[in-house]
């Protein structure tokens, strides 16, 4: 007698539980990318390099007189030397003008070499303090340091002219120039 009782034969049982390995695994790939492709906010923190000084230092200029750029650099063959010091005077003339009348006034004057290039930015404004000074914010790049650009503050508080003697080497025997005094009196630079 044959009894009730199936065999159950299980033909390529490797490939049947390869196939649901992979189902499973599919299935498990499509719910995670679903659960981790929700967006995200990310955060990042950016070091930014400080704010550069400029020549400027936040002025208005639209209180200040210009007195135009003033090229004295000595490698620009398209001025000529008559030209040049006609510039300077002009310069001196509205520097000075400004001072005695107390008038705010910006004025940049640059000056050149072969290997190097000066801009002075001169105001003449009050300080503070509400006292008349003259700054001047010089911006310097030479062919040393790369030609990268280098910024200086120097401040005084007189200006009066004077006139060349023989001790003067920078300017011609008779030239009235003008010379800028600091706080004791003492001559920090000329024009």
């Amino acid at each position: 007698m044959k009894s009730g009782r199936k065999k159950i034969v299980f033909k390529n049982i490797n490939l049947r539980i390869t196939a649901i390995l992979v189902f499973l695994i599919s299935l498990f790939i499509v719910w995670n990318r679903q659960v981790y492709n929700e967006p995200t906010t990310a955060l990042f923190l950016v070091k930014l390099p400080p704010k550069s000084e400029t020549i400027l230092q936040d002025r208005d200029l639209s209180v200040y007189d210009f007195g135009g750029r003033i090229d004295n650099s000595i490698n620009n063959f398209e001025i000529s030397a008559r030209s040049r010091e006609l510039s300077k005077k002009n310069a001196r003339d509205f520097i000075f003008k400004h001072w005695q009348e107390k008038k705010r006034a910006y004025i940049i004057l640059e000056f050149g070499g072969v290997d190097n290039f000066s801009e002075f930015h001169v105001f003449i404004e009050p300080n503070n303090k509400g006292e008349w000074h003259i700054v001047w914010r010089k911006e310097f790049s030479d062919f040393e340091r790369g030609f990268s650009s280098n910024i200086s503050n120097e401040e005084m508080s007189s200006v009066k002219y004077k006139i060349a003697a023989k001790e003067d080497s920078l300017y011609k025997l008779g030239t009235s120039y003008l010379i800028f005094l600091d706080n004791n009196g003492e001559e920090v630079a000329s024009l």
